[in-house]
């Protein structure tokens, strides 16, 4: 009987654990995506602006609304 209980108290102990584990590892993952995705929407947004100031320099080189 009492090894019995000390089998079924280490398995609850070991699955316990291996799920905790399982757990942390994928959200230290989806950490790390969402910390990627950050970066290519920053240098996405960069970009747009610069585009936008860049459209705006060409226009005003041409000589504004002549068009």
């Amino acid at each position: 009987m009492m090894y019995e209980l000390v089998i079924a108290i280490c398995t609850v102990a070991i699955t316990a654990l291996t799920a905790w584990l399982a757990v942390h590892k994928a959200n230290q993952l989806t950490i790390f995506r969402i910390e990627q995705l950050e970066q290519k929407v920053a240098v996405h947004n960069g970009l747009d602006r610069r585009i936008v100031a860049l459209e705006a320099e060409v226009k005003f080189l041409r000589g504004g609304d002549r068009g």
